[in-house]
This record gives C-alpha cells, sequence and structure tokens, in this order.
C-alpha cells in the first residue's frame, strides 16, 4: 500500500532563497510548530558540507495515540531525517514514526521555483506508506491529511514571515 500525495502553494518572495532562508528561521519554525501542534522538535544531527545540509530531528506532536495502540507509556514522536540540496533548490524529507518503525514511513520531496518577479512556487511530492493489514489505506489517508492541514498552516506562517523579512 501507498499513498501519494501533491500539494503546491505560491508564495510572494523575492525568489527561492528568501522561501529557504524562512524555512530555516529558527523563530518561524517554532512558531509553525506551535500552530500545527508539535510540542517538541530536538535538532540530533547536523552536517553542512556547503551544497549539502543533512539534518536529523526528533519532534513531537501534541497528539498521541490511542492507549490501545500503544506500548505502556510510550510517546509518539516521529524522526525526521531532511537533506536540502542547494543547487537544486530542493530538500528530500524522510519520516518515520517512533512506533510502528518498520510498518509506517513517509518521504517527501519539497522544490522551490521562481515563477516571476516576487513569486516563487513550492511544489511538495510525496508518499506514504503503512505496511498494517486492513487499516493502513486508511492511516495513510489520514496522515495525508493531517500533513496537508499542517502545510498550509505553515505556508501561512512563512508568508507572514516573508511579508515581514523579505523586503
Amino acid at each position: 500500500m501507498a499513498t501519494e500525495f501533491s500539494l503546491r502553494h505560491e508564495f510572494r518572495a523575492s525568489g527561492p532563497a528568501a522561501v529557504f532562508r524562512a524555512y530555516f528561521d529558527e523563530t518561524l519554525a517554532a512558531e509553525e510548530d506551535r500552530r500545527v501542534d508539535v510540542v517538541k522538535r530536538e535538532v540530533l544531527a547536523v552536517n553542512d558540507d556547503g551544497a549539502v545540509l543533512h539534518r536529523r530531528s526528533r519532534c513531537v506532536p501534541r497528539r498521541q495515540l490511542p492507549s490501545f495502540l500503544r506500548w505502556g507509556d510510550a510517546e509518539l514522536s516521529y524522526t525526521e531525517e531532511l537533506t536540502w540540496r542547494r543547487a537544486e533548490d530542493r530538500i528530500e524529507l524522510d519520516v518515520r514514526p517512533s512506533l510502528f518503525t518498520t510498518r509506517i514511513h513517509g518521504t517527501t520531496v519539497y522544490r522551490l521555483a521562481a515563477l516571476g518577479p516576487g513569486r516563487v512556487e513550492r511544489t511538495l511530492d510525496g508518499i506514504i506508506e503503512v505496511s498494517l493489514p486492513v487499516i493502513g489505506r486508511r492511516i495513510e489517508r489520514a496522515i495525508a491529511d493531517d500533513l496537508q492541514r499542517s502545510l498550509e498552516i505553515a505556508a501561512t506562517c512563512t508568508q507572514e514571515w516573508l511579508d515581514q523579512h523579505d523586503v
């Protein structure tokens, strides 16, 4: 099973570099996390050689799984592996939850492209795979729907940041 998704958003910005500055701004990231109910984000590793930035983070959402789906007091979190290929204006994201790590997996490619003066398009293409019989497809769809909601909120935050900082 796998659920594919594709999301597009146009920003008012001077160019892709401005949107990437926003993406990596710590204050903006904290505000986006607050608005989408990520209660904790911890950077575990960063490697930046100038051409490629690789960052691994652990994130804890406010919403937790029902107790019957958890073992003991296990907290739901997810690990996000981010690879930014600067020359390609592209970020690859690989996300795995702390529970069902071998059964749930998501990948996303985040691209930016200048559309013209003051216009930048963000494209996100991804796949969510849940290898759980009977309920896997439903979980994939729920994750995709939640991701779309979260990305719309993040786009609003990003545009607010760009309106203030990309002058």
